[in-house]
Formats: structure tokens, sequence, C-alpha cells
């Protein structure tokens, strides 16, 4: 196993070499088209246009729970830099990016005592608290390119939970009074089973 992955094999030994422990299930793969939010109307739009727009991510998201939107205002330059930074921190050594204090500690990988293969991850994340980015000294370039992103991304995920308790006849304002930047977090996880990153704003009230 590369350097760079965790001590899966080591840490998760019984588990892996058990010859009891069930197999995975297998299931057929299948391609869906996930439904395509063009997120301008939104963020630009009044009127008639702004509501067909938040009636499209309401019905999107009562019948599939996913959505992808496109015209978000996040550029293709910062989404690709902050892909790279990722990468880069993923492919540091396990022993470096364990002793890293970055973002307090945030470092995560596999799954806590796992009883089948099915509930096993074969996954590392770093679960970042975005009121410790600017105190991190570490990794400068990721913490620029961090802090740039969830500025950025903060606005569009706000306008768009407002479009979902809108649908829902909840007043708007709940996000913006109950979600503040201490209580949100940036996940940025990397699948070794999948060889794919993924970037998630989580935020908790």
């Amino acid at each position: 196993m590369d350097e760079c992955n965790p001590p899966f094999e080591k840490a998760y030994k019984d588990l892996l070499c058990d010859p009891h422990a069930p197999l995975l299930d297998t299931v057929s793969a299948q391609d869906y088209d996930l439904p395509l939010i063009d997120a301008s109307p939104l963020l630009h739009k009044t009127g008639q246009e702004r509501e067909s727009c938040v009636k499209e991510i309401g019905r999107a998201s009562s019948e599939w729970g996913f959505f992808q939107v496109v015209n978000h205002g996040i550029s293709g330059q910062l989404l690709n830099t902050i892909r790279r930074e990722q990468e880069k921190l993923f492919r540091l050594p396990f022993d470096k990016k364990e002793k890293l204090h970055i973002f307090k500690d945030s470092y995560r990988w596999g799954t806590p005592n796992p009883k089948t293969l099915e509930k096993f991850s074969w996954s590392e994340a770093f679960h970042i608290p975005l009121s410790g980015i600017s105190e991190s000294e570490e990794i400068k370039s990721l913490r620029y390119a961090i802090e740039e992103f969830t500025t950025k991304v903060a606005d569009l995920s706000q306008k768009l939970a407002e479009a979902l308790v809108e649908n829902m006849g909840i007043t708007t304002r709940l996000f913006a009074e109950n979600c503040t930047m201490n209580s949100c977090y940036l996940r940025r996880t990397w699948s070794i089973e999948h060889s794919t990153v993924t970037i998630t704003a989580v935020k908790h009230a």
C-alpha cells in the first residue's frame, strides 16, 4: 500500500482476514442523471424567475434528495485550485498527516469499530472547523485556497438553504440566524476505493 495511505490492512486485519465475515453485497451499478439546477436566477433574479428556480430546487430535493448546481458563481479556476491543494494534502505520507496540527487535529480515517465489511470505509478525511482556518500556519497554500473557497461557497449554501426552507413555508432567516461560521465545517474526503475527491460543506446549527 502507498505510504500516503492509512494502514487499513494492519488496523483492520482481523476483519479483512476473517473467513466468516459477511461478504459485501454486489449491487448492479446504474447511472442516473441527477437534476441540474441553474442557480443564476436564485442569485441574480427576482420575481417569477427566482420563484421558478426555488420550486425546481424543492422538487429536486423532494424527489431525489440530491441535485447538481451550475452557474453558481464559483469560478472553475478556484475549484481547480481547491482540488489540487486537497490532493497535495492527501498525498502527504500518512505519518506526516497524523502529526499535522492543521485545522485543530481534524484528520480521521477508516471506520470506528466496524463489525462487517459493509460497515467499513476505505477513506480518510479532514473535518475542518471554519472558525480555525486562519489560525493554521501549516500548508499555507491550502489554507489560503480554503479561505477563498469557503467565502464563496458560504454565500451559495445560504441561498440554497433559504430556497429549501422557503419551499417548506419557513422563514428564510432560519439559517442566517442559526448557522454561523463558528458552527460550520468543511469536510474533505479522499476515498481509497474510488480514488475520488469529495468536497462537502457541512453546517451544524
